[in-house]
């Protein structure tokens, strides 16, 4: 399944999910204090995440991160998520984001 957002919010932003119409749970604006980055926190927050997930009968997580915010991409790289799309805003307000999947349980 493909999905697209809106032109009236970006310029480009096909997203190829790894499974079709699977339910999914998205993480949007997860942040750890920069003093207790490198600690453990994040990997323990994303695992709390994908088991509550599967616990609720969900398939997979989604979500998307800064583009220019490489260690926190390769951290989700890192915790098995795939990119799957790109989301570039048509706005000076927003930053232009990677989106990524991580697919949990296979129907």
């Amino acid at each position: 399944m493909m999905t697209t957002v809106p032109l009236s919010y970006i310029k480009y932003g096909n997203i190829l999910w790894q499974i079709s119409d699977v339910p999914a749970v998205y993480v949007h604006k997860l942040a750890i204090l920069p003093s207790w980055q490198g600690k453990g926190i994040g990997t323990w927050c994303m695992q709390a995440i994908e088991k509550l997930t599967i616990e609720c009968g969900y398939s997979a997580v989604r979500l998307d991160e800064v583009k220019t915010h490489l260690k926190l991409l390769s951290f989700y790289k890192s915790q098995g998520y795939q990119q799957v799309g790109e989301l570039i805003y048509n706005s000076d307000v927003w930053v232009d984001a990677i989106v990524f999947e991580k697919v949990l349980v296979f129907l």
